[in-house]
Parts: C-alpha cells; structure tokens; sequence
C-alpha cells in the first residue's frame, strides 16, 4: 500500500517529509547494504580500469563513456587508497544518495500539488522497484547523471543559464544523455536565450579538450557504442532475423562475464557486450552495419518530425527532452535497461498527478522487470526454454516501445492530466 498525507494518521501527518526520506534511505542504503554485496561485477570491471590508469594514464586508455568518465572513476580509486572494498562502497554510496536527492526533487516539485493523486505520487518514486534494483545490484552509475540533469532543468526554470550549461556539459562529459538537454533547448519555440547553447558548447569543448588533443583516442569511446552488437531493441530484433546478428567481435568479447552470461543471448540480442578490461588500452575502430545507419536515421528523422509539431504547439523545455530522450530510446539500436530510470524522473516532472498516470508509470515499469531481470532469471533456472524466451522478450520490447511512444505523441495530439 502506498503511504500518502490522506493515508497517514493526523498526528503523523506533519513528519510525512521525515517518513518519506526514511523510506528513501532504507531501500537505497539500508537494504543493499545489509542484503547484497556491494563488490560487484561491474565494480570490478570499473575497478580494473582505474588499475589501467595507474598502471599508464588517466588519458592513456579508453572506456565506452564519455571522457571526463575517466578521471571520476581514477578520482574514487584514489580516495579509497586501491581498496577495492572501499572503492565498491564509495561508488555505491555515490549512486544512492543521488537516488535521494532525485526522491526529494520530486516530492519538491508534488508539495504544492493539490490533485486527487498527489499522496499517491508523492510516494510512487520512493517505492519504485527500478531504481532500487539497480542502485542496490550495483549494474549502473546512472541516478547522478539523473540528478545533475534535473538540476540542470530548475537551472534553466530560474534563468541561471551559465549554471544550468555548466551541469549540462558535466553530466554530458560523464554519460552522453544529457546531451538532449541541449538539443532541446535548441528546439523550443520563442526561445529568448542564445546563451545556453553558447555557454554548453564552449564548456563542452572545455571538459573534453582530449578531442582535441588525442581525437582517436576521444572517438573510440563513441566507435564502440557503434560497433557492438544490436541488442534489447527493435533494431536488434531486425539485425537477428533479417541479417544476423554480428557476434565475431573476438577479443572485444568480455571473458569476464563469460561464467554468467551466454553467448545464445548476446547473439540473439537480449543482453549486450561489454569490453574486456584488459584490453582497453587498444583503440576500437568504427565497425557501422546498414542496421546501425538505419537506427541513427530513424533517430534524426523521429526528432525533426516531432521537433516541427513540438514548436507548433508552444511545448515547455520539460516536455520537448523527455519526448526527444523517448524517441532516442525506442529507436537506438541498444536499449539498457537502466535507461528507463531517466524517463521515470522526468514524468513526475511533466505529468500531473492522475489516475492515467500511476497506471502508466506501474505498468513501465513491470514490463521493465519482465525485461530485465525476471525473463532472464526464469531462463537460467531452465524453466523458459531460449526459443520462448526470444519470443517473449521482443514482445515486452514491442511494448515497451510503444509506452515510450506515448509520450511525444500524448504532448502533440492532446493534454495530459
């Protein structure tokens, strides 16, 4: 049951706040801590990369992020003195407390809302089971991108543009995604403000001066992303049963996985590749297919077209990124389940409390887990067979899409509640 103002006895009621940020702390912090461990796959892998720069540079190798990833994932090694443990805690506590503050951001943001469905929101986030999953399995490092983003948005709301261009550049130096934080702006009808998009393109150069210095090694990052497999995507499901999909990256096939994930399902695109870390000193090079120019097509000519309605009908900043950040996920040809958390934040930002919407935002988030992990787990308890999971998978793909679709297109063809 979700707990609200209505739903709280009257002398409770002013420490709703203080329940709220308990809950919050308790499925962030408090249960992983107590229930999982924090040291990793991923950590270990994260952990490995900063050996690598010990070892050479910090600039001396490359991951699949964006540069200024490099330095972050060095400075957390550093202060925790080449502990793994400690550095596995650190990352952790990095990704949960921002998860914190991006709950606190939305129950700011539903205080003064007096809909029929505010308790219920008000609560919703604090419960998500996505967040938690990821934060506490250690998988992801997405929730300070998430709150440098939302930042980055009350910024331009309050007209502090250097300081919203600043956070936009960092979060965008760190993971690409913040990026259509500027693409949007540029979008909006009536824009009065040149300077964000002046602001964020030096401060973008700034941030990433190595695509200046060393452009191979700066490009490479980007190269993999483009090179790799197709996988939880519409366009993977195309690059399987219409071409085949491309698994003979050899070397770039990451051993370290190899105990827990099988080959049948990067080949079938349900989980993707990642890189060895022994091997990231080595460059990658561009490896494009005719699937991948049909994904980056698809992708521009789904924001152009929304981007000329958008303008027509005086859309807000808020509305014009999540439509640009849902089209840029349905379409990519390499869909992380992670990525779902950046569109669940920024719908308490553009939606009102309403029925319509806690149905929506729960039933996402179900197909989400049946996506990942729950098809996967009932798989290799072998209770789904391969050929029932592929089957099964695509279709929770499909829909998942299709929700994601919604989106720009309820802001174009009518209100929301």
């Amino acid at each position: 049951m979700f707990i609200g103002k209505s739903l709280l006895p009257d002398y409770l009621q002013k420490h709703e706040f203080k329940f709220y940020v308990l809950v919050l702390f308790i499925s962030r912090v408090l249960i992983p801590l107590l229930f999982f461990e924090l040291a990793t796959v991923f950590t270990a892998w994260l952990y490995n990369i900063a050996l690598l720069m010990n070892y050479t540079r910090v600039d001396g190798i490359w991951t699949p992020y964006p540069f200024l990833t490099n330095f972050l994932i060095y400075f957390m090694y550093s202060i925790t003195f080449n502990d793994y443990v400690s550095f596995s805690f650190l990352f952790f506590l990095f990704n949960s407390l921002s998860d914190i503050i991006n709950g606190i951001i939305i129950w700011t943001l539903l205080k003064k809302s007096k809909y029929k469905f505010t308790p219920i929101m008000r609560w919703l986030y604090a419960y998500s089971p996505i967040p938690v999953m990821y934060i506490s399995l250690q998988f992801i490092f997405d929730p300070y991108i998430v709150m440098i983003l939302l930042f980055s948005i009350y910024f331009i709301k309050i007209k502090k543009i250097f300081s919203s261009s600043l956070l936009t550049s960092i979060g965008t130096s760190l993971k690409l995604f913040p990026i259509f934080a500027i693409l949007s702006y540029f979008l909006m009808p009536n824009k009065k403000e040149k300077k964000f998009l002046f602001y964020s393109l030096m401060l973008l150069l700034s941030l990433n001066i190595i695509l200046l210095l060393n452009p191979e090694l700066f490009l490479s990052s980007y190269y993999w992303q483009l090179s790799r497999p197709a996988w939880g995507s519409v366009f993977g499901f195309l690059s399987i049963f219409l071409i085949g999909n491309d698994i003979s990256l050899g070397t770039l096939f990451n051993e370290f996985f190899s105990s827990s994930l099988t080959l049948e399902l990067i080949k079938y695109g349900i989980i993707g590749i990642t890189p060895d870390p022994t091997l990231l000193q080595n460059y990658v090079p561009l490896q494009l297919s005719y699937i991948k120019i049909l994904s980056f097509i698809t992708i521009l000519s789904s924001i152009l077209i929304f981007s000329y309605f958008a303008r027509r009908k005086n859309l807000s900043f808020e509305e014009i990124l999540i439509s640009v950040l849902s089209l840029f996920f349905v379409f990519s040809f390499g869909f992380s389940p992670q990525y779902l958390i950046y569109i669940l934040i920024l719908l308490f930002v553009v939606f009102k409390p309403s029925y319509n919407y806690v149905i929506f935002i729960i039933l996402l988030q179900i197909l989400s887990l049946l996506e990942y992990p729950i098809i996967l787990i009932l798989y290799f308890l072998n209770i789904l067979s391969l050929n029932i999971v592929i089957i099964l998978f695509y279709l929770i793909v499909l829909l998942r899409d299709a929700f994601l679709l919604y989106i720009p297109v309820q802001f174009l063809i009518g209100k929301h509640e």
